[in-house]
């Protein structure tokens, strides 16, 4: 068969004639796929194409030209092939790998061969493994996610292991469940379906039928089918009257390869079909006359299936039975009952909860509002005296619940309830008020407590400032009106008559949710570092000189107090003690990531951070707030850093410096003992029609609704209606900035937006992104992308000001203004002057230029790159030649500042030399809708050939998918950056830059540090993909290496290179890049507004600027 037309459009500009051959990105889907190696360790690769004549398979290096051609083995065409590659040809082949190696069919066509590229059509079962090369590396040969098989020589591929549900459900008291098990790992597992009861720890296992799936190996993966079930009842029935009372079953899948590394466990989810209200809720009977309450729901982190276990009296047990029925009665008198529950934890009564309650027996008698709280509590007698106490669980307590009109607690409401029984709490509709246990921001709460938190629901949310309020709003997308700056009912009690004389050093540690067995906690970082703080010299001296150095255990840790024992510290327990009165009577704390941080910071008095275990402790999700800009303290990662800060302080008398004053005071908004009269005045005022409408739409129902449209064919169509509506109404006054397609908050846009909001001229302001950024205006809204308030943003606003493009399918409003800021200086060739248009689709070039068209005005960063503009988006309208906004932090009052605080969120401290490694994306290496990420070079060997004071980071292209494995002997030598939200910063701390044809060199030639060039493939990148706008490498600011041995010696070489040959690069491609562009943008498009001229030369229109450009030394 020819390679027709048809064929080559598919295969779009990746058709290459090597060696004679046209290579394609097409696929040749193999019946019966064998890659295995054999035990002298070559490699049988073996199949059928139907239908096509094989005449041998082809292995070339990815992202090479047709010398790269590897090894080659022919045979007859038949569309049967089998073939051998020896140990020696492998051996050979990995010598110089720094790139996988791709296999291809020749294919006998009527033009002459064609290379297919080689992949299983996921019929058959494709076992993979390893062969090892040396002590270090392995062939590793693996199916792509297309199913695609090739080679790489790397360290040996990091485990995966993963359980995916296909089906669970509860028949009785039986669970069943059948699973795909999936795993990097061969061999046919033994694997257990286990239910461990808390915190008895009592555990039961079932051994599961295993069984291989035929689709194993397409994802790289082995894969098994399991399949059996498991009695709770069994379970359950384990635990004894004289054992503690039963909290809750975790269910979970334990899976052993006995491969000397001993089981695997894995938690166990839903089916994505299945949905936890679905799954029958138990009633099991217990020793003592009392009923086990066994309650599926799933874990707001992981989403892990668990079941809650509470245990009821048999006649509560009956009272709930016969309350679900009939709890629809209550429903007409609520309104007019006046009934208030207030509550924290079923065991607490110290915090918010506490406080507003004394606050109203005092100060509304009349109010019937009531306490919940276990019987059994130590913290009962906080409250005891105040009457109106409720014993949680009781029937009097089930029949409140019902009738109360408004639920508020610290924590989840359900905490104020006396059963989570779906039947009965769905009668349970007072309207719910979060009171908080702390101010919110250090770590990222979203999937605790947003608005689309499946376990967690309120209409009203209680903040202490306007900075919270904007952050709930944006962040955890509650609206606006639900969000209330009330203070803390506790901030009363912190704030009257302060001590006058406080002494001593509070340190309060939060916990952490991975030490969880005494032996976790016995070998944990956590240990050795407090430790190390309570037995340093210093604290030794604060104790000789008569100051108290006081301890505070968290709940959840208390259990270890013993293992803190030092000389002159006391050691409390929370709970034991109230926490306001110490907070109160000390001069200064000592903690980590705890909000009674921000409570102490609030006297004035001096906080210090000790963040030794961040980037764990604050996990995938950000934190709402910039730790280093915005916690009211310094923040150290060692014990001696720590120490030497508290230190100082000491002798400086314990003075809150003013900076962290400042910070401080962004947090809370009134500084009064009116706190508890503002919350109860926002608890007595929640309800309306409106709240009852977003109770329905925030709900499980509301939310289900959305997600199926939202996924539906109809979304799109619909949104696009939406969008043409509100094209044809009246403009706002409204500024849309999107950034990196929704993904950051930086580049141009954001200095834009930082320049807008710094003039406030009454414009509003929308970002659109998912980040956690705190924006410079609290009243900027932060919208989703594509979302519909997306489309309906753009259709009403007057300005839009993107880096990239909004969609191909949403062409502004005639009276909108379209700033396109372009995301760098041109060097390698775009769109219309590009070579080829690899790894695009056909309709590629017509979709770009159909949004260049849409542009009101373009920034231009000099002449040079607007004539490039011009030629490579075939635009013909304003051109901005103002310089780009992005890089005006750069020549900035607190660019100093800056360096030392982007430094220090990497990790990288003074002594060393931060070598950033920011190259472009390779057009051919498509992955799904963005570009695979693949390093040039072994990072192990380049790490250890450079100078050890080098410090490696590594910044991937936006568009790059994946992420970069770092071997965890690099830790502290390597650092991935590719999610740090800002370039420009990052810039700005690195000392040598190592790049490719990334425009970033043109911003970083501002700053006139070293530069290196890693052009390791600059022929096919010239020749095949993109092509170049300059002559490499004569044209470019620094050596230009194409080998790592070359790379190695720049590298060191760059401690004396010279900036000199930089001012006249400067002067060329960025003679406006002096620290004014954005203002001089905002002066042009949004004070004077004119947009008449086709191109603006200059600062303010003008000629060339009168200043030096750059940066002035």
């Amino acid at each position: 068969m020819p390679m027709t037309s048809a064929l080559r459009r598919r295969a779009g500009t990746l058709v290459r004639h090597l060696q004679g051959r046209a290579v394609t990105s097409v696929e040749a889907e193999v019946r019966g796929l064998v890659g295995e190696f054999c035990d002298d360790g070559s490699l049988r690769i073996a199949g059928i194409l139907p239908g096509r004549a094989v005449v041998g398979v082809l292995l070339r290096r990815r992202g090479q030209d047709g010398e790269t051609f590897r090894h080659e083995v022919a045979q007859p065409p038949s569309e049967s092939f089998d073939v051998t590659l020896s140990r020696d040809v492998l051996e050979g082949l990995v010598e110089d790998w720094v790139r996988p190696v791709d296999a291809y069919l020749l294919v006998h066509e009527s033009e002459g061969s064609v290379a297919l590229r080689l992949a299983s059509d996921g019929s058959s079962r494709v076992d993979i493994a390893l062969h090892p090369v040396d002590d270090t590396r392995y062939v590793w040969a693996y199916l792509s996610t297309r199913g695609n098989l090739s080679l790489r020589a790397a360290a040996a591929p990091r485990e995966s292991l993963a359980v995916r549900t296909r089906e669970l459900e509860i028949d009785g008291s039986t669970l069943r469940l059948r699973a795909d098990v999936e795993s990097t790992i061969a061999g046919l597992p033994q694997v257990e379906l286990q239910a461990l009861l808390q915190p008895t720890g009592e555990l039961c296992a079932v051994s599961l039928d295993v069984t291989p799936g035929p689709w194993a190996g397409y994802r790289r993966l082995h894969g098994h089918s399991v399949s059996g079930e498991i009695d709770l009842a069994d379970v359950v029935a384990r635990w004894g009257p004289e054992q503690p009372r039963p909290e809750s079953l975790v269910i979970s899948v334990e899976i052993d390869f006995d491969d000397g590394e001993g089981p695997r466990t894995r938690i166990v989810k839903l089916p994505a079909t299945t949905r936890i209200r679905k799954l029958p809720e138990l009633q099991l009977e217990a020793p003592g006359g009392s009923v086990h309450f066994v309650l599926p729901y799933l874990t707001f982190k992981a989403r892990r299936l668990g079941f809650r276990i509470e245990t009821h009296t048999r006649e509560v047990a009956r009272s709930i039975r016969r309350l679900s029925r009939w709890g629809w009665v209550y429903t007409a008198v609520r309104p007019f009952s006046g009934v208030w529950l207030v509550g924290e934890l079923p065991y607490k009564a110290q915090d918010n909860g506490a406080h507003f309650f004394r606050w109203l027996r005092l100060n509304r008698p009349r109010r019937r509002a009531h306490y919940v709280i276990d019987p059994a509590s130590p913290e009962r007698r906080n409250v005891a005296g105040e009457g109106n106490i409720v014993d949680a669980g009781s029937r009097r307590h089930l029949r409140l619940a019902l009738l109360a009109s408004r639920l508020v607690s610290t924590h989840h409401a359900e905490y104020v309830l006396p059963t989570r029984s779906r039947a009965y709490a769905r009668w349970a509709r007072g309207n719910r008020v979060f009171l908080q246990h702390g101010v919110m921001g250090t770590k990222n709460m979203v999937a605790n407590y947003g608005r689309r938190a499946p376990e967690f629901a309120t209409d009203r949310f209680l903040v202490s400032s306007e900075f919270e309020r904007e952050m709930i709003a944006n962040d955890f997308q509650y609206r606006r009106r639900q969000v209330v700056v009330t203070g803390l009912p506790r901030f009363d009690r912190l704030l009257d008559n302060p001590v006058e004389i406080p002494h001593g050093l509070l340190v309060v540690p939060t916990w952490r949710d991975w030490l969880l067995t005494p032996q976790a906690f016995e070998e944990s970082d956590y240990l050795t570092n407090w430790r190390a703080v309570l037995e340093h010299q210093t604290i030794k001296d604060l104790v000789a000189a008569g100051e108290r150095v006081t301890f505070i255990l968290h709940p959840n840790m208390r259990q270890y107090a013993e293992h803190f024992d030092a000389p002159g510290v006391t050691i409390h327990r929370q709970g034991d003690v109230d926490l306001q009165d110490l907070i109160r009577s000390h001069a200064a704390m000592v903690t980590d990531y705890t909000s009674a941080a921000l409570d102490f910071s609030f006297q004035h008095r001096p906080v210090f951070y000790f963040q030794f275990d961040r980037s764990r402790f604050i996990g995938s999700r950000p934190s709402h707030l910039d730790l280093e800009h915005d916690l009211p303290g310094p923040i150290a990662t060692t014990s001696s850093q720590l120490m030497a800060l508290v230190e100082r302080s000491a002798d400086e008398g314990f003075v809150m410096e003013d900076r962290f004053v400042a910070r401080a005071d962004r947090f809370i908004e009134h500084r009064d003992t009116q706190n508890c009269e503002r919350v109860e005045h926002a608890v007595r005022t929640a309800w309306g029609p409106t709240m009852t409408l977003g109770r329905i739409r925030d709900g499980a129902l509301g939310r289900r609704a959305y997600s199926e449209f939202r996924s539906s064919r109809a979304y799109y169509p619909f949104m696009r209606v939406l969008f043409k509506i509100g094209r044809l109404l009246p403009r706002r006054d409204t500024v849309v900035f999107e950034s990196w397609n929704g993904k950051a908050y930086g580049d141009s846009p954001k200095a834009i937006y930082e320049e807008l909001v710094r003039r406030n001229p009454g414009l509003r302001t929308v970002w659109v992104s998912a980040g956690t950024f705190r924006t410079a205006d609290p009243e900027t809204v932060k919208i989703r992308r594509l979302t519909p308030r997306y489309f309906w943003e753009l259709s009403r606003a007057r300005w839009w000001v993107n880096n990239q493009n909004f969609p191909h399918y949403l062409k502004p409003a005639a009276r909108t203004t379209y700033l396109q800021t372009w995301h760098g200086t041109p060097l390698k060739r775009m769109q219309f002057d590009a070579v080829s248009t690899a790894g695009r689709d056909e309709g590629y070039l017509d979709r770009v230029h159909k949004m260049t068209g849409y542009w009101s005005m373009l920034i231009s960063p000099s002449p040079y790159a607007s004539t490039k503009f011009r030629s490579a988006f075939r635009y013909d309208g304003s051109m901005l030649e103002l310089g780009y906004p992005r890089n005006d932090l750069f020549a900035g009052p607190e660019a100093d500042d800056l360096r030392v605080v982007v430094r220090q969120r990497l990790g990288v401290d003074d002594t060393q030399r931060l070598v950033l490694y920011a190259p472009t994306f390779r057009d051919q290496n498509r992955a799904g809708t963005g570009f695979s990420a693949d390093l040039p070079f072994d990072l192990v060997d380049l790490v250890n050939r450079i100078a050890d004071e080098d410090v490696l980071v590594l910044r991937m292209h936006s568009v790059v998918r994946g992420r970069i494995e770092i071997p965890e002997e690099l830790d502290g030598r390597v650092i991935d950056a590719s999610a740090y939200p800002d370039m420009q910063e990052l810039l700005l701390a690195t000392d040598v830059l190592v790049t490719d044809y990334s425009s970033s060199l043109f911003d970083f030639a501002v700053l006139r540090r070293p530069m290196v060039f890693f052009c390791y493939d600059l022929d096919e990148y010239r020749d095949e993909l993109r092509g170049f706008y300059l002559d490499i490498p004569d044209a470019l600011p620094g050596p230009v290496v194409r080998s790592v041995d070359e790379l190695v010696e720049a590298v060191k070489e760059s401690n004396v290179w010279k900036s000199a040959p930089l001012d006249e690069f400067v002067s060329t491609y960025a003679p406006w890049d002096d620290g004014g562009a954005a203002a001089r943008v905002v002066d042009e498009v949004f004070t004077r507004r004119s947009h008449t001229s086709t191109r603006l030369q200059g600062p303010r229109g003008g000629g060339r600027s009168s200043r030096r450009p750059g940066i002035r030394h």
